[in-house]
């Protein structure tokens, strides 16, 4: 189990440290889109469960706080939203553990890579639907600072899972060069600044809901059990979306983008009706649209961000989108406790949620701002290749035209 352990901490090492470039530079792998490729799948539904699980299940425990520090809304939401934007801004804690699931499922798949990615983050709903249950369990036995250190000794078993994901490296001395010529990822790209200030919008409004929501059904005087519920129920619906997000975003002709923007116009509109409908099962329902229709987040953003800027430069552009989602992240629980402290209620904040969701959308829909982003329009770099023009240039040079390469 060590010598387990050890193999996972230096593959999540080799994925941080190591340039993710070099698996342009890759000779034909049985393992892509097949084989191994899916045991990884496996592996990072495993981690995502583990991670991001807890991390979205912060709505129990800002109502544990409450009521332990008697403090207000907006003081008490900076405890997890903190946590959770240092974790994405600094790639420390869960943060070095996220992007390597993502990139690897990225790798190891391309034609299959929608519905393989679609159930790798899978994981994050059947996490966000296990820990509230889990956590509302062990308070029944454990104190709160207990079950925080059981909680911490659950995601341990992230170390395992890294075990088994390896990077894909060429072993040719000849590719070396080639790879230099990668670019990184511009923060000046037209397309990619807008999926960036979208993803800002939208993981303020997601911290909202995360946060507020048991808050915001104890204000309706719901019990303690059933507030709980509301986040299990949204994380078994975001646990079938992201499955569904990926067989739609495989098999149906809408492009990924397009689904994306559809599913959170819909949220922020449900989000601004929210505050409308107090009753339980209006809030059962709600929870249990935005888990869905959230889960095209997770499911489609590394699909749309590989149409941006290339497969081979996802990981360093997955890294600054996760810098702009630490900031929303990070405002959008205590802003909203803000709201709730000088209003006395949650109707604005929920307001306030629904249009940075609608807001995220309409970014996205900028003129112009459309188009595969190019940093260096008169010069072709092999992360702007495809996959099948890189192939028969490395079989021809390697004088083996008549082995069929796989894609990479």
């Amino acid at each position: 189990m060590g010598r387990l352990c050890a193999l996972g901490l230096w593959n999540i090492i080799q994925y941080n440290v190591v340039s993710p470039q070099n698996a342009v530079m890759l000779r034909y792998s049985r393992d892509v889109d097949r084989g191994w490729a899916w045991v990884v799948v496996g592996s990072s539904f495993i981690a995502q469960s583990l991670m991001i699980g807890l991390t979205w299940s912060v709505g129990v425990f800002f109502v544990i706080f409450l009521e332990e520090f008697k403090q207000s809304s907006s003081s008490t939401a900076w405890i997890s939203s903190i946590n959770t934007a240092a974790c994405m801004a600094t790639g420390t804690g869960l943060g070095i553990a996220f992007i390597p699931c993502i990139v690897a499922v990225s790798e190891y798949f391309d034609t299959k890579r929608a519905l393989a990615m679609g159930l790798a983050v899978s994981g994050m709903g059947f996490g966000i639907l296990i820990y509230p249950i889990l956590i509302q369990h062990l308070l029944q036995v454990f104190t709160w600072r207990q079950v925080m250190f059981i909680t911490g000794a659950l995601i341990l078993n992230v170390i395992p899972c890294a075990a088994v994901i390896h990077p894909l490296v060429l072993h040719d001395d000849d590719a070396s060069d080639n790879h230099k010529k990668l670019p990184s990822v511009s923060v000046f790209e037209k397309k990619f600044i807008r999926i960036c200030a979208n993803n800002l919008l939208i993981a303020f409004g997601l911290s909202v809901v995360y946060v507020h929501m048991p808050a915001y059904a104890r204000s309706h005087g719901t019990n303690q059990e059933v507030a709980v519920m509301l986040i299990s129920v949204n994380g078994v619906a975001n646990f079938f979306g992201r499955i569904a997000y990926g067989f739609m975003a495989q098999y149906l002709r809408w492009t990924p983008e397009q689904f994306y923007n559809a599913s959170f116009m819909t949220a922020g509109i449900l989000t601004l009706l929210l505050p409308m409908c107090t009753q339980l099962y209006f809030m059962l329902l709600y929870c249990a649209l935005i888990g869905f229709l959230s889960a095209s987040w997770g499911a489609l953003l590394p699909a749309i961000l590989v149409d941006a800027i290339g497969k081979f430069r996802m990981a360093s552009g997955y890294g600054f989108v996760m810098v702009y989602e630490a900031v929303g992240i990070m405002l959008g629980g205590p802003v909203a406790g803000w709201i709730y402290d000088y209003t006395g209620a949650y109707a604005i904040s929920f307001y306030f949620a629904g249009l940075t969701f609608t807001v995220g959308v309409l970014v996205m829909w900028i003129p112009g701002f459309s188009g595969r982003c190019n940093p260096r329009k008169n010069k072709v770099y092999l992360s702007d290749i495809s996959i099948s023009a890189y192939n028969e240039h490395y079989l021809k040079k390697i004088g083996n035209e008549d082995q069929k390469p796989g894609l990479l």
